[in-house]
């Protein structure tokens, strides 16, 4: 779904600060996600951040899921 967002303009890469020891629990850092500019701890699919977004876009009206939950993208005027 990311890479689809980026595609049509909804979304952006955003830099963060890499994280420092002690880490908190949850962090794994074998993963990587892109939507923080890779930053390592957590995949995408656990990015709170990212999630927000994708509803704040779905509350907005930008963007919508046909059918077969293919993003469709509000035309912008």
């Amino acid at each position: 779904m990311y890479q689809c967002l980026l595609s049509i303009d909804q979304v952006a890469p955003i830099p963060t600060i890499f994280m420092q020891p002690p880490f908190p629990q949850w962090y794994k850092p074998d993963l990587k996600y892109e939507y923080h500019v890779d930053t390592h701890g957590h995949n995408i699919e656990m990015c709170l951040d990212f999630k927000t977004k994708v509803l704040q876009l779905i509350k907005a009206g930008c963007i919508t899921f046909d059918e077969t939950l293919n993003v469709n993208s509000k035309p912008t005027s």
